[in-house]
């Protein structure tokens, strides 16, 4: 069965730097790289900052760090150097 349907609603797959499935914030450290598929594409970062709590916790983890890391995913993106300055 393609995850296709469930990335195109907004969901991603992340998973470590061995491919290996990311479903909980146990299976990362800080400093870990990690890859996030998208619908459209993916998303290659960092790990900056791993803030436990579950979607219901939303509010609070979803404020950007002042490094710039979004706690949300703890992931800084590779691009961030480049997108800075970028208005979308």
């Amino acid at each position: 069965m393609s995850p296709k349907a469930t990335l195109e609603r907004g969901y991603a797959i992340v998973v470590d730097a061995d491919g290996r499935a990311i479903a909980s914030v146990d299976d990362v450290r800080v400093g870990d790289d990690v890859r996030a598929y998208l619908a459209d594409g993916q998303l290659v970062g960092r790990v900056g900052e791993i803030v436990p709590g579950s979607i219901g916790d939303r509010e609070k983890t979803q404020q950007p760090t002042a490094d710039g890391v979004t706690g949300r995913a703890g992931v800084t993106a590779a691009a961030r150097a480049e997108t800075e300055g970028h208005d979308d």
